[in-house]
């Protein structure tokens, strides 16, 4: 399973897999059982740092339509390793950073494969507020929290039916609304829909 996961700015990460050896035992005490970094490898880095490299090509897309126009910003992604303790941790995988109009940049993780295109990942960076979004609205008009169910087939009826009314108010809300886009729906209204319906 893929996943793509938002990261603190001071999350550690190699760019390159470092030489790792196991230091020689001296012959006293408890042999060493922890690797280490080769001398003069490079050293994690912090993503913040990272992302003000001159070597980083930020490029610039679409994330989402709203009704004052499109909202862009500038992404960028390369392949790296995290770090634990200093050392590289698990397999190589992307680093997405996100730079928004205000400047602010958001970083994530992902462990999909290296062949991905880069439109995936960036419509996975605008998956988060869509999906809250529907949670929203799901719990403060149709009851999504309000069940008091002891199994999981009730328990999935009554997301059934949420999803259901969801879908029905989606419809009514493009229907009535002034330029909606029913047969091709790109603004946050719409990706509700696509979330909870497409699988």
């Amino acid at each position: 399973m893929n996943y793509f996961a938002q990261i603190k700015s001071s999350t550690r990460i190699f760019t390159r897999k470092p030489k790792m050896i196991m230091p020689e035992y001296k012959g006293q005490g408890p042999r060493p059982q922890k690797m280490k970094i080769v001398p003069g490898q490079t050293k994690a880095r912090k993503v913040s740092q990272i992302a003000q490299s001159q070597r980083i090509n930020w490029m610039p897309v679409i994330v989402a339509e709203s009704s004052k126009g499109p909202i862009t910003a500038e992404v960028a992604r390369l392949r790296i390793f995290l770090s634990r303790d200093g050392l590289p941790e698990g397999k190589e995988q992307w680093l997405f950073m996100r730079k928004n109009s205000d400047g602010q940049i958001k970083y994530a993780i992902s462990n999909a494969p290296r062949c991905i295109r880069f439109e995936e990942l960036v419509k996975a960076s605008t998956m988060r507020w869509p999906i809250e979004q529907c949670f929203r609205e799901g719990k403060s008009y149709l009851g999504m929290g309000q069940y008091e169910h002891r199994s999981w087939p009730a328990w999935h009826r009554h997301m059934i039916f949420v999803f259901l009314a969801l879908h029905f108010l989606l419809r009514m809300r493009l229907r009535f609304k002034k330029n909606a886009f029913v047969n091709d729906p790109t603004g946050s209204e719409a990706s509700c829909f696509r979330l909870s319906f497409d699988h």
